[in-house]
This record gives structure tokens, C-alpha cells and sequence, in this order.
């Protein structure tokens, strides 16, 4: 006879889709009382039983980790959590990336990101985690005398050297080059260069008298840094302050933090030299000195910094010898035509 009492009963269905990140991690999805859950090989939304309690559990890759989740329940496991599908739903691994950032002794590196601040205690590198795809901004606290020179991994802030900001859409590692600065003092009535198209000194007032204020510069520890002096209309270069060797330029070693290196210029004063008899020369050597050998018979007028010692020398033509200098120019001991004389009026 017919059979009866069969019967078929059909579950309702939910979707759960759980958001990767690719190369962050794998994702694996299990039913905590062992129902079966409908997932496509390879993929992370699933059609599950209605009100299935279901646990996800995430293996990050190097570089990354599991942060607070969010719509999910913490299980207390390191990378799982856990919720009850009685509605469509979509969870976000919330990764956190790994910033490397190779650090200086004695520096402070802190981040945007709260609660982060790294020093570096003696290590080489120091590592922070950060929400995936958040932008920090890094900043170096230096100490005394010492500045960022450069960069890399990193995009410098504009105008603040010290600070640069990178996006964390993956493990990242960044360094700085790190140096001594390099300070001039007061400057008037010229400026003091190194002649270079960025990051470099020009520091006074221009030859037309217009401001100049690159006054410091962060240079590599140990390099040698050569100085110019360019005085305004007017004035001379006559002295330096505070270099290392200077003649009408100026070498800085630094191997340490440099402070006021200045230089002096002092209005150009006129220097009268007479030559009598055609067929010799006379030539103006000093510091600030820039005037060329009167080579013919008569008078040139040289314009020297006020208070420069100016040496001259008088070469013969053929068939001359030159004669004693006038009392305002002192015979140079032991050389019988050079004279030296102070131009301090």
C-alpha cells in the first residue's frame, strides 16, 4: 500500500562573506557546533544555516597582524574570532602592517598613530604596527645640533624636514640620513655661500643688497664643506670667523655641529700704485685682493677691503732694475721687490 508520514525539511540559508586582504593572510571558517557550511573552494563568502555560530580563524602572512575586530566576537585565541549568522553579513579583517624604521642613537621616533612612540634604545631598527592603510606621519626629535638630511621610504613633509609621512598598504621599512648642522652667524654688507642648487648656504645680503636667509644646513657627518664670501657693491671680503682653514674661502670639517661661521666685509678703499717707466709691472696680492697688474707707465687705482694688508711686487722690464719703495709701502724682509701696506683709510 501508498506509504506516508515522508517528509523533507529545508534550512534556511544565510551569507556570510568574510573581507581579505590579499597577501595578507589565509582564512579558514568553521561551524562551532559542526554544521556544514557551503563555501566555494577558495573563497571566503559562504552560505551558512541560519543562527550558525561560526569561527574564523585568520594565519597572518610575515609583516602582518590581527587587530581589534570589529562585528565579531574576540575569542581570547590569538587571530580567531567568532559570531552567529542570523543575517547576511560581511566582516573586515582588520590587519595591522609592520613599519620598519631603522633608527639613530639617542633619536625619538614618534608616529601619528596613538600611543606609538619609538625610540631607539640601542637597537637598529625599530618596528610599529599600524592599522592597514593608514597614513602616519613621522617625526624626529633630535638632539641638540643634529638634523634629518634625507629620506628614503618616506615623503618628506614640506618645510619640516624632521617629519615625513608614508601610507601602510603593506609592510614598509624606512631610514633617514642623519647629520651635523651647520650654522652662520651675523652677516652685513655681503653673504656667505656654497653655491649649490638646494639644501645648501646662502646666507647675508645679495651684491644688490636683497635679504638672503639659507643660514643652516644638515651635512653628512663627516664631510667638508668650503664656503664662499660674496660681498655686496661697495664692500670687500676681509676675514672669516670660525673655519677650519680659510683663505678668500673657508672649509668647514663636520664631524661635529658648526656654529657661527661669519664672515667680515668692510668698505672698499682706494689704493693708489704708480709705475714710472715703461716695460715693467706691479701686482696686488691680499686677502680680498682682485686687482689686476698695472703693466704699463703711469698710475692704476686698486679698490681693497678697509684694513687689508695688500702686497705688492715690481718685476723690471728688460734693461731697468726698479728702485727703493716709497716710505708708505715696508720692504718685505728678505725679498727686494715686494713691499706690504695696510690700507686702513
Amino acid at each position: 500500500g501508498p506509504k506516508t508520514g515522508v517528509s523533507a525539511t529545508f534550512l534556511a540559508t544565510r551569507t556570510l562573506s568574510v573581507v581579505n586582504r590579499s597577501g595578507a593572510g589565509t582564512v579558514s571558517l568553521s561551524s562551532v557546533t559542526g554544521q556544514a557550511l557551503s563555501c566555494p573552494s577558495g573563497s571566503t563568502t559562504c552560505q551558512v544555516p541560519a543562527n550558525t555560530e561560526v569561527l574564523i580563524t585568520v594565519m597572518p602572512s610575515n609583516g602582518y597582524e590581527v587587530g581589534a575586530w570589529t562585528g565579531c566576537l574576540a575569542t581570547g585565541v590569538a587571530n580567531q574570532c567568532k559570531l552567529t549568522v542570523s543575517q547576511n553579513v560581511s566582516v573586515t579583517i582588520p590587519y595591522r602592517v609592520r613599519l620598519s624604521v631603522s633608527t639613530v642613537e639617542n633619536q625619538a621616533l614618534v608616529s601619528s598613530a596613538s600611543g606609538v612612540n619609538c625610540s631607539s634604545a640601542g637597537d637598529a631598527v625599530c618596528s610599529l604596527m599600524v592599522l592597514a592603510d593608514a597614513t602616519v606621519t613621522l617625526t624626529v626629535v633630535p638632539k641638540e645640533g643634529f638634523g634629518i638630511q634625507s629620506w628614503s621610504g618616506c615623503t618628506p613633509v614640506t618645510n619640516n624636514p624632521s617629519n615625513c609621512t608614508i601610507k601602510l598598504d603593506q609592510p614598509k621599512s624606512l631610514n633617514f640620513v642623519y647629520g651635523p648642522v651647520l650654522r652662520i652667524g651675523a652677516v652685513s654688507n655681503g653673504s656667505i655661500t656654497t653655491n649649490e642648487s638646494s639644501g645648501g648656504i646662502n646666507c647675508g645680503v645679495s651684491s644688490s643688497g636683497a635679504s638672503l636667509t639659507s643660514c643652516t644646513s644638515v651635512r653628512a657627518l663627516g664631510s667638508n664643506v668650503t664656503l664662499k664670501a660674496v660681498p655686496k657693491t661697495g664692500y670687500g671680503f676681509s676675514s672669516w670667523s670660525n673655519c677650519d682653514s680659510k683663505t678668500d674661502s673657508c672649509s668647514v670639517s663636520m664631524d661635529r655641529p658648526r656654529d657661527n661661521i661669519s664672515a667680515v666685509f668692510e668698505p672698499l678703499v682706494p689704493l693708489t700704485a704708480s709705475l714710472e717707466t715703461a716695460g715693467g709691472r706691479i701686482s696686488f696680492s691680499g686677502v680680498g685682493v682682485s686687482c689686476t697688474p698695472l703693466e704699463a707707465a703711469g698710475t692704476k687705482v686698486c679698490n681693497v677691503p678697509k684694513n687689508t694688508l695688500v702686497r705688492l711686487a715690481v718685476t723690471a722690464g728688460n734693461g731697468y732694475e726698479s728702485v727703493p719703495w716709497g716710505s708708505d709701502c715696508t720692504l718685505v724682509s728678505g725679498v727686494s721687490n715686494e713691499c706690504e701696506v695696510l690700507v686702513d683709510t
